[in-house]
């Protein structure tokens, strides 16, 4: 049995394109009997990587230094105790969401989540399978991509699979959602 986290960051909430997208894909990937932690990054939101939370990780104990890093080790722990990760993204603006990348940026700490080498970083996120929706009206997103692969590569999480939602929200939505659901199956089977 495999423990699953949907993290979902698009502002829109009925009418979202990726929180739409992830259900889909939730539903194709479990069977009904596997644990489900949902964490919605809008209606639950992470605050903005700051000097509190760099010094509650370096070892501050203040206590908005402390409530980081209590923050940041619950969602280490979700991360940590999952097995499937789903994530819808959004592209806003040719960039995912600052809700998706204080996610990020609470997950990524030195010494607990990777480590510093001499051939570079190396994750203690390992064998997890990522599964990222992203949701795009159009244009280009291999420059998303490489920044996600990379983070979540450098914490470890190497087992990434992109489903590429576009045109949506314009008058090709049904082609694209005839090609998203393709991908979904392709990778569900």
């Amino acid at each position: 049995m495999s423990n699953i986290l949907v993290l979902n960051s698009s502002v829109r909430f009925e009418n979202s394109n990726s929180r739409q997208l992830t259900r889909v894909l939730l539903e194709k990937l479990n069977a009904g009997d596997q644990p489900v932690k949902h964490r919605d990054l809008v209606k639950q939101p992470i605050p903005h990587f700051d000097h509190s939370a760099f010094s509650g990780f370096s070892g501050d104990d203040s206590q908005a230094s402390q409530q980081a890093r209590a923050l940041s080790d619950e969602l280490i722990r979700e991360v940590k105790d999952s097995d499937i990760i789903i994530i819808g993204a959004p592209v806003y603006n040719f960039s995912i969401p600052t809700t998706l990348k204080a996610w990020i940026d609470y997950i990524a700490r030195v010494g607990v989540t990777f480590n510093y080498t001499e051939k570079g970083p190396v994750g203690h996120l390992k064998n997890k399978k990522v599964y990222i929706v992203l949701a795009r009206g159009g244009g280009s997103v291999e420059h998303i991509e490489m920044q996600l692969s990379q983070t979540l590569g450098m914490l470890g999480m190497n087992d990434i699979t992109y489903i590429h939602a576009a045109n949506l929200d314009t008058p090709e939505r049904e082609a694209g959602l005839n090609d998203v659901f393709t991908q979904i199956d392709a990778v569900c089977h």
